[in-house]
């Protein structure tokens, strides 16, 4: 494309001028232009073509536009834009497209905060959830993990899997998300931001079964249970995912649009007087291209709005509610509308997420809209692992026997438990690091180098796991192995592509296994 455009600023109000930057063939361009333009409301609504000759020229790469006498109008300007040509109108390609946006209501409305603020999520931790819809019934498990190394766009991850499709995230998707996040200024000042993710899963009209099959252990004597998917160890899933990827999307905005996606407050600073009505933390912000199927649908955008409210979960520190609507092919179609309540602890977790989609877009005017109806689905924290130094408690015992041992003799071919508690007595859920009596230390892997995951404390052992070990003993401990990109419970793990474990816990008492 040798004509590139750019609205600087992208957003401004109705008496605000502005600046369209032009280069053709990595020039700044001086001439005529012919344009392209798409007007809407802010809503989307009352959406229009036109096209013409702009009135005015570019100089030394610039177009300077002026408010009129009256100002703008409210609403969004979509517009590309090609060197005028009178005798040959094909002979230039058609820029990319641009956005500007017009509001007359304040980006970041004044704001006073407290001292108070939420920690950023400590790498190595994780989240379980459990699910209800609509209607308050169970709708699967998910578990959010902070990897422990970075992520490809900067930031860190947080990964989410779930056990049913009908569980967040993306809630009726056989779809999980690597989703990255950081800590970055900006003229709105020090924001917690997504810059964008990773979202995998298996073909249309699959299941989660495909990568659950993958799992050699079972977790038939759990106290978390999932029937939905008989026969499938869809508690593994908690610990994996596809690694069919989907799309990777990257969050492309503007520099004066730098608080899109923004998860807190600036600083992460818990505003003052917080209660059950809406605060609006920013007012409108806007991201674009919009990411569709893997490619860049260059005339589509997405809108952001961000607000707080007080916490009505006990012990937590505020619920951001982050309002999102989107449209492509030029603004022609709402691609979908949706409002989320995150509820943060000052720790730095989550102890609830609720989800309403099919809002109306900018829900958040008179009346209120965003949170109207039913949720389509409402995910509550159950158990949570911020990593320390503290041993775990391990423990084994047989498939016919529920007493917790030390020591454990089974025959060959019979399942055996792994039992295994934090220091707290909570159960403690993921991958662990072995350390043998020998001294040698290891991701715990099953015969087909699968790691194995424990799930709400517990994971049953059998022969599709350890093989075939007649006359076999060994003696180890155990410490969390803390979830890093390199693994995923569904897939082998290569040794030479294995993260190292970031844990500093102490190495928990020991237990021997025999095998006769």
């Amino acid at each position: 494309m040798p004509t590139q455009i750019k609205i600087v600023p992208g957003k401004i109000t109705p008496n605000q001028g502005y600046t369209v930057e032009i280069t053709h063939n990595g020039k700044n361009y001086n001439g005529a232009l012919d344009y392209e333009l798409t007007t809407a409301k802010l809503d989307f609504s009352d959406r229009q073509d036109s096209s013409g000759v702009w009135q005015g020229t570019a100089t030394n790469g610039k177009l300077i536009v002026s408010p009129p006498k009256n100002g703008f109008p409210i609403g969004i300007y979509m517009v590309r834009l090609k060197p005028q040509n009178e005798s040959d109108q094909n002979k230039f390609e058609w820029s990319n497209f641009d956005v500007l946006v017009v509001d007359d209501l304040p980006t970041a409305p004044p704001v006073q905060y407290t001292d108070q603020k939420v920690n950023l999520p400590p790498l190595g931790s994780y989240m379980l959830f459990k699910n209800y819809d609509s209607q308050g019934a169970f709708a699967g498990y998910t578990r959010i993990d902070i990897e422990t190394d970075p992520c490809d766009l900067g930031g860190y991850t947080m990964r989410f899997t779930k056990t049913r499709n009908s569980a967040y995230w993306n809630q009726g998707h056989a779809s999980q998300l690597r989703w990255c996040v950081k800590e970055e200024n900006t003229p709105q000042g020090k924001l917690l931001l997504s810059s964008g993710g990773t979202i995998y899963g298996v073909e249309e009209g699959g299941s989660l079964n495909k990568t659950a099959k993958e799992i050699k252990v079972t977790y038939q004597r759990s106290k978390l249970q999932d029937n939905e998917l008989e026969d499938v160890a869809t508690q593994g899933m908690l610990g994996g995912f596809s690694t069919e990827k989907f799309t990777t999307d990257s969050y492309w905005k503007d520099e004066d649009m730098a608080a899109h996606y923004s998860l807190l407050p600036p600083d992460r600073k818990i505003p003052k007087n917080l209660s059950s009505t809406p605060l609006t933390i920013f007012e409108l912000l806007f991201g674009h291209p919009l990411h569709d199927n893997g490619g860049h649908d260059e005339s589509g955008m997405d809108m952001w709005h961000l607000e707080a409210l007080k916490s009505l979960v006990s012990g937590s520190a505020i619920t951001m509610r982050y309002v999102e609507y989107a449209a492509g092919s030029r603004l022609s179609d709402l691609r979908w509308s949706v409002t989320e309540d995150w509820t943060w602890r000052f720790d730095g977790l989550l102890s609830q997420i609720t989800q309403w989609r099919d809002v109306e877009p900018k829900c958040w005017e008179s009346p209120y809209q965003c949170s109207a109806g039913q949720p389509k689905v409402r995910v509550e924290l159950f158990d949570w692992y911020i990593p320390d130094e503290e041993p775990l408690v391990l423990r084994l015992r047989s498939a016919t026997d529920p007493t917790n041992k030390k020591d454990l003799t089974i025959k060959n071919g019979k399942e055996y438990d792994l039992w295994v508690k934090k220091s707290d007595g909570r159960p403690y859920s993921g991958f662990l690091e072995f350390q043998t009596s020998s001294g040698s230390r290891l991701l715990w892997r099953d015969k087909d180098n699968h790691p194995i995951y424990v799930s709400n404390g517990l994971v049953t052992v059998g022969p599709a796991a350890y093989g075939s070990l007649p006359n076999w003993s060994l003696t180890f401990c155990v410490r969390p192995y803390l979830t890093c990109s390199s693994l995923n419970s569904a897939y082998p793990v290569d040794l030479n592509n294995l993260y190292p474990n970031k844990s500093s816990a102490a190495f928990s008492n020991t237990v021997t296994l025999n095998i006769t």
